[in-house]
């Protein structure tokens, strides 16, 4: 109603309108449901899964190691007293791009080092 006033439909087109838009509602609302329905079981899930498999897969290939790390004097001024009583944190700590030699290959240790450390504990 509102939509005939604004554009000034006649009543008559406006009726005309509404009786073929009810009679086709429900088979065209059945027709665009399973057009939907298709394009996502038979496309858009065998793409996701074929991409998340492919990630998983792939994962291994792909070991980023840190770069070597060069001390930068200007970042390195340790001169403030920290609440942390050691000098190897910093109140926004970023332990993986830290401008802090110590522990800067901590991780990388662990990882080498975690089946020894876990022999050793069971003992």
């Amino acid at each position: 109603l509102l939509f005939s006033h604004i554009f000034f439909i006649s009543s008559f087109t406006h009726t005309l309108l509404h009786l073929s838009s009810s009679s086709s509602s429900f088979f065209h609302f059945y027709h665009s449901s399973k057009t939907f329905n298709i394009l996502i079981f038979f496309f858009s899930l065998p793409f996701f899964s074929f991409f998340i498999l492919n990630t998983f897969l792939n994962y291994n290939y792909h070991i980023h190691y840190h770069p070597y790390f060069f001390p930068y004097s200007h970042l390195l001024i340790l001169t403030n007293l920290f609440p942390f009583l050691y000098f190897n944190k910093t109140l926004f700590h970023n332990s993986h791009s830290n401008s802090l030699p110590y522990f800067y290959y901590f991780h990388y240790y662990l990882i080498l080092h975690t089946s020894s450390l876990s022999l050793i504990i069971s003992l």
